[in-house]
């Protein structure tokens, strides 16, 4: 997957100003001191959060251009990362959280399990 981020947003006492691309597939790791705009990253990337300004490149589909009003949702845009806490989409049930992503994968494998997991949690 390729990633192009260009992010500025004004927090009281701090600035976030980020831009870098990758191009190359792999594992890529954000390091930085807590308060840093790690999780902000992150976020803007998977499209929980809008920065004031900002321009973000997915694979080459523009997710976010705020310079020309495109924000493209999260529930949109084929990603997704793993929360250090439990994060789902408010609006859905449990249910339909864990199916989601389920429903997006290239391949069904693993639906009586996902079955199995919706029936113990309702």
């Amino acid at each position: 997957m390729s990633v192009e981020v260009a992010l500025r947003h004004a927090f009281p006492g701090f600035k976030l100003d980020v831009a870098f691309a990758l191009s190359k597939p792999g594992v890529t790791a954000l390091f930085g001191v807590s308060g840093g705009g790690k999780t902000t990253i992150a976020n803007a990337i998977a499209g929980t959060f809008q920065p004031e300004q900002g321009r973000i490149v997915l694979n080459g589909r523009v997710v976010l251009d705020t310079a020309n009003g495109v924000f493209v949702p999260a529930s949109s845009r084929r990603t997704g990362y793993v929360f250090q806490d439990a994060r789902l989409f408010p609006h859905m049930s449990v249910r339909d959280n864990l199916l989601f992503g389920w429903r997006r994968a290239a391949t069904k494998a693993g639906e009586a399990d996902i079955l199995r997991v919706i029936e113990m949690v309702g």
